[in-house]
């Protein structure tokens, strides 16, 4: 086999790569189409560089860089090749679908395959000039031990786990496949999910950020938030739908880009060094870009996610973070004051419930000689705007008494014009001592039994089935569930809501601490001070903070029971859904009923008209 002409990586894609139906633009590989990246693929190559860090949104071509880094490498600098992915599943397919159509459909590549059917598998691709590929998963220590890379390739490394077995992190481990050379190379890609690669990115020697050039005046942007241009007050599904007309303004000049603008600034983006220009020859270079460069992203699927990111919703905080600015999500919480908590009052009194709200909850906490309760009032819909009715303690005379919170369930709330509310939904901590006897009241209630989770978990809310049939332990339908909740996840939530101004959507509005008979008092004498009762609930909403963990903490001798009642709260209307529910308040009223012309009467028989 003759030795092939020493090209660079782009160049060599671009000549040889056949790009398969499995991606979005199959045929010949074309540098135009993804000039990002060009220089990414042409810096492995570099004797000097040891580590590229990938931190890119979806669909923009990371597998590709390294697919095509993959091939140049076992054509132009023979290696064993490593290539780690999330799951098995992952492995194999990629393999199937990706790697070994990339060297088949290339009469240049294919060369480099055997032809014994055996050396091209999921779990080994033996190729014929005696280099090997090793695919691996992050989930097996074993499938990432024992073998040498000389070119190591770590896809969607944000969906590794944390820890591989009790050794270390999967990071490490690939690390360690090359350390035996000192010419052995890494890459590493992924959008962000809290774990590798922002990080790893912004820690290399060398950090570059993507910047487009404005096709009005020339200048090279990092484009940002500040500047989209979104129709004051167009909702998230105006803009995804394309109803309003949304563009982003030129830092420089100003000028409104539409997105034939924005795929032209694209064309002739540039990176920039923003961490260590002084540095000439350096080991590690982090790429960095958010979703905004990108015309193969709309602009209308960008305003729509940064504008949900803004209704206090966490989950859309954290996939725009993840998926649009392309980095970790921080929670913006500050610690919370007591005033911070007063200022979501309103003038309503206490019991009343207002007029926008579609359903009651109640959440209930349950301890030794009472419960801690409090009741929300919810309106459907992505923001999930609330309102406190009614909180407090109730005592019980034995650990089976539940009569005030039968009471409490029984009762009629009504709205400021008298119409009356009942409690549609709740949920009770069955923690403690007396678990049995929040099983059996739920069972008659129907009221969700729960638990808060240790740590932080994959998914906010679990379920295990309690009845099951004796005979053969299948879950009894419609029996006893015991709700598993991270209540990490739904206190970043809440604490992110109370952020919100009592007169925006999403807000989680307070009463206002006085009763009907203090209202009509200060009605009398407006002069009177008002004494609420929201003191002991503003102190408990305060009484929790995060530590170096990231992990909510309640100091010794502060209570939390009504944070503890608010998080398990809207941890069940987001499991029941409410926020994909339909407001009835927000429904357009009926058409009026089309008016018919009557029917002139006849003495005719009706066999006559219909002859």
């Amino acid at each position: 086999m003759r030795t092939p002409e020493d090209i660079s990586v782009s160049q060599c894609a671009e000549k040889y790569r056949t790009v398969t139906g499995v991606d979005s633009n199959p045929g010949p590989w074309r540098n135009d189409l993804v000039p990002h990246a060009i220089e990414p693929m042409d810096m492995y190559a570099k004797p000097g560089v040891k580590e590229i860090w990938l931190c890119w949104p979806e669909r923009a071509a990371k597998t590709n860089v390294m697919l095509n880094c993959m091939a140049w490498a076992v054509r132009n600098r023979p290696g064993n090749v490593f290539w780690l992915d999330p799951a098995e599943d992952d492995a194999g397919r990629n393999i199937k679908t990706k790697i070994i159509p990339l060297f088949r459909e290339s009469k240049e590549f294919r060369k480099y395959l055997s032809d014994k059917a055996d050396d091209s598998g999921k779990k080994l691709i033996a190729f014929s000039h005696g280099v090997y590929l090793f695919p691996a998963h992050s989930n097996s220590a074993r499938t990432m031990a024992n073998f040498f890379g000389m070119h190591n390739f770590g896809n969607e490394v944000d969906k590794y786990p944390a820890m591989t077995g009790p050794e270390t992190d999967p990071i490490n481990l690939i690390r360690k496949r090359g350390r035996d050379k000192r010419g052995s190379k890494y890459m590493f890609s992924s959008t962000p999910a809290g774990r590798f690669i922002y990080k790893g990115t912004l820690a290399c020697r060398q950090v570059k950020e993507l910047r487009n050039r404005c096709p009005h005046c020339g200048e090279y942007l990092l484009m940002d938030d500040e500047h989209l241009a979104i129709p004051e007050g167009a909702t998230p599904e105006q803009v995804e739908c394309g109803d309003v007309e949304v563009g982003y303004a030129c830092n420089a000049c100003g000028q409104l880009w539409d997105e034939a603008d924005r795929e032209e600034s694209y064309r002739h983006a540039k990176w920039f060094i923003i961490k260590g220009e002084s540095v000439k020859r350096p080991i590690s270079i982090g790429y960095h870009a958010s979703a905004l460069p990108f015309p193969m992203i709309p602009l209308t699927e960008y305003c729509g996610k940064y504008l949900r990111s803004k209704t206090g919703d966490l989950a859309a905080q954290i996939d725009y973070a993840h998926g649009y600015q392309v980095k970790d999500y921080e929670a913006e919480i500050s610690e919370r004051q007591e005033d911070t908590i007063l200022r979501l009052r309103d003038t309503r009194a206490i019991g009343i419930v207002p007029c926008e709200a579609d359903a009651l909850e109640i959440s209930i906490d349950t301890q030794d000689h009472g419960f801690w309760y409090r009741i929300r009032a919810w309106r459907y819909g992505i923001d999930l705007k609330s309102w406190l009715v009614k909180h407090g303690y109730v005592p019980s005379a034995t650990p089976d008494d539940f009569t005030a919170l039968d009471t409490l369930l029984a009762a009629e709330y009504p709205d400021s014009n008298g119409e009356p509310h009942r409690i549609m939904a709740g949920i009770i901590d069955a923690m403690g001592h007396r678990t049995s006897e929040v099983y059996a009241w739920s069972r008659r209630t129907g009221i969700l039994s729960a638990q808060g989770s240790q740590g932080r978990k994959t998914q906010p809310v679990t379920v295990s089935r309690m009845d099951r049939f004796p005979s053969n332990g299948r879950p009894i339908p419609g029996g006893l569930a015991l709700y598993s909740i991270d209540t990490h996840y739904h206190k970043d939530h809440l604490a992110n809501k109370l952020l919100i101004d009592p007169t925006d959507n999403g807000a989680m509005v307070l009463h206002s601490g006085l009763t009907h008979d203090q209202h009509k008092s200060l009605e009398r004498d407006p002069g009177q001070a008002g004494n609420h009762n929201l003191g002991d609930y503003a102190k408990q909403m305060c009484s929790e903070y995060r530590d170096d963990r990231n992990l909510w903490q309640c100091p010794d001798n502060k209570a939390n029971h009504l944070w503890d009642c608010e998080s398990n709260g809207l941890a069940l209307v987001l499991w029941l859904g409410w926020q994909h529910a339909v407001s009835e308040k927000n429904k357009p009223p009926p058409p009026p009923p089309v008016k018919t012309q009557p029917q002139p009467t006849s003495n005719r028989p009706g066999w006559f008209n219909n002859r």
